[in-house]
């Protein structure tokens, strides 16, 4: 038997069948619902490893030396810098100061957190991190969308007065510390992008020795150690999923800390990631059963056509090769139609909807290809064994039952 005959013969089935076209929707669906729940997953997956991986808010630390034991900063410092995972140590005076924009706002009452820290506080999205700049040239990163407003409300929050930095990447800007007159002049290096850190953008990041610096010419008074004040050392860590090993450490040293700069809840995000990892794989079991039973479905539909090709001449094998063909014919036009739907939505919908959650603007929701892989590995290995089934059942059928259902 030629092989257009047999595509021939395929095509003439399908559109007999009405149920086959139940079968193919029933394809779409499920792909669709697998490559969306796997990319969504993915796409939160990314975006929440973004959030607490570009912030290095989330992995600095406020360390205070043993004062029950009378421990030296000094010696607090050179146990710090040998524990695992401690990328720097720096005094509470280069952590943050309280600064003015004046020129780039019309308003007088602006207020920005001028925080030092590392080369790489953030995720630079225009321009380049602090590493290729000396302290001298007073280098900074500051969000691309800035809302120098610090002191007012959440309520208060007025997108009209965002700047866009954009075009000043490279430029100098005008920095004056909060009571004093004196302007610095900022090179800003870099913008940062506040969807990415969960921020309102009113917060700029430089150097370490740059902050320490100001601090100690214009509130020095501020940082200094008493017999009833003691100022913590400022500890930065690699990555925010070592804060517990590095805690750990801490205690193991008999030293106190008062947590993270700003906490982020790092087992909640990744629990919520794995309980989607989970609804996916369920997702693709569920898919893989009901098909199975469609396929004996189907397959008791088809017999006595089946048994009527086998009567006129057809051998089991041009039948199993004619089932073959009609198979993939539904596998292909199931999944390349999922595929285009899938495509549309989260494009679409999804990323208007996802995208305008608490905590998730800015995400954004594509098809990743471990989706498609997932997608086509599934639906194959569904062709071959529902193929493989209908000839495991025509080898043990007689002639007679086929012919009459």
């Amino acid at each position: 038997m030629k092989l257009k005959d047999k595509f021939f013969l395929s095509f003439k089935y399908l559109k007999k069948r009405k149920e086959i076209f139940t079968t193919i929707l029933f394809i779409i669906l499920s792909s669709m619902l697998i490559i969306i729940a796997i990319s969504l997953n993915s796409s939160l997956t990314k975006y929440w490893n973004d959030c607490i991986d570009n912030m290095v808010d989330y992995r600095t630390f406020y360390v205070y030396p043993n004062i029950d034991k009378n421990e030296s900063k000094e010696s607090a410092v050179k146990k710090l810098k040998k524990m695992k995972n401690v990328i720097s140590v720096e005094s509470s005076s280069s952590r943050v100061i309280s600064a003015k924009v004046p020129g780039l706002t019309k308003k007088e009452e602006n207020g920005i957190d001028l925080i030092g820290s590392i080369d790489k506080p953030v995720s630079v999205v225009i321009g380049e991190d602090l590493s290729k700049y000396s302290e001298s040239e007073y280098p900074i990163i500051c969000p691309s969308k800035f809302y120098p407003y610090i002191g007012e409300k959440i309520e208060e929050f007025d997108k009209n007065k965002l700047i866009n930095l954009n075009n000043r990447v490279g430029k100098k800007i005008d920095i004056s510390l909060v009571g004093f007159d004196e302007v610095i002049k900022f090179k800003l290096v870099g913008l940062y992008d506040t969807k990415n850190t969960n921020s309102r953008g009113d917060s700029c990041y430089t150097k370490s020795s740059i902050v320490s610096k100001l601090n100690e010419k214009f509130q020095k008074d501020v940082f200094i150690d008493d017999e009833n004040t003691v100022t913590p050392l400022i500890v930065v860590i690699d990555n925010v999923r070592n804060a517990e090993i590095f805690l750990d450490n801490i205690n193991k040293a008999e030293m106190i800390t008062a947590g993270a700069v700003k906490k982020i809840a790092v087992n909640s995000g990744d629990k919520i990631t794995n309980i989607l990892n989970i609804i996916c794989i369920f997702f693709c079991v569920i898919y893989c059963i009901i098909y199975i039973l469609v396929i004996f479905k189907n397959y008791e539909n088809d017999k006595k056509d089946f048994g009527l090709l086998h009567s006129i001449g057809y051998i089991y094998k041009d039948i199993e090769e004619i089932n073959d063909i009609r198979e993939l014919i539904i596998f292909i036009f199931g999944l390349i139609i999922s595929i285009f739907i899938s495509f549309l939505l989260m494009s679409t919908y999804l990323n208007n909807i996802v995208g305008k959650l608490p905590l998730l603007e800015g995400i954004k929701i594509e098809i990743f290809p471990e989706a498609l892989l997932v997608c086509i590995i599934v639906n194959v290995a569904l062709y071959f064994v529902g193929t493989l089934i209908i000839k495991r059942k025509l080898e043990k059928e007689k002639l007679f039952n086929l012919i009459i259902g």
